[in-house]
């Protein structure tokens, strides 16, 4: 693991990122904080469990299921791959 000093990395943003200065600190005070910096991964790749489970149930009843019952990463998973006895 390499680490950069936290200027180097925030000018490197500043530089090739369109984001304003504002949103570049917001992003570097949240990948500096232990429990947010696993925000932008999970966000993702949350996104593609869900969208995958959703082809499975279809939008109409996946949403009303993701609203009304709780669910955990690995069920959606087995569910979207036809298994049912996640939990």
């Amino acid at each position: 693991e390499r680490e950069l000093p936290v200027e180097q990395v925030r000018d490197y943003l500043l530089e090739t990122t369109v984001q304003p200065a504002e949103l570049v600190e917001h992003t570097m005070r949240t990948l500096q904080d232990p429990i947010g910096r696993t925000y932008p991964f999970t966000y993702t790749e949350g996104a593609r469990i869900v969208r995958s489970w959703l082809e499975v149930q279809g939008q109409t009843t996946g949403f009303a299921r993701l609203l009304a019952e709780q669910h955990t990463p690995s069920r959606l998973i087995a569910e979207a791959s036809g298994q049912t006895d996640a939990s």
